[in-house]
């Protein structure tokens, strides 16, 4: 199929919702905050997720009123952490952003 056939009734419709939909999602990938390096100058954000078998963590700075992030980490749960509550895996999530990025934050005030 030719999507740029000049006469429409030779394309396939489904073709033609086909195109549409990844070029949003071409520009919504575009579009996405990209990950930019540590300001110290810039408040930071830590948010954590916490599913049943990972945790997740991102440390974020505000630039024009938008959240970027700066450091993503992520780890799959050890068998005796598999039996945590939701509270305990996100502290576990919490933690292992402050360890690994303890010199750039250490001493400072982070929301979470």
């Amino acid at each position: 199929m030719d999507l740029g056939a000049q006469d429409p009734t030779e394309v396939d419709p489904r073709w033609i919702h086909a195109y549409r939909s990844f070029s949003v999602l071409k520009a919504k990938v575009v579009t996405t905050p990209i990950l930019r390096h540590f300001d110290p100058d810039r408040r930071d954000t830590v948010v954590v997720y916490a599913g049943d078998w990972a945790i997740l963590g991102s440390l974020m700075q505000e630039y024009d009123q938008i959240y970027y992030p700066v450091l993503f980490a992520s780890r799959t749960l050890k068998s005796n952490e598999l039996n945590y509550g939701i509270a305990e895996k996100e502290v576990l999530a919490l933690l292992r952003i402050l360890h690994l990025n303890y010199n750039a934050l250490v001493g400072r005030p982070i929301p979470v």
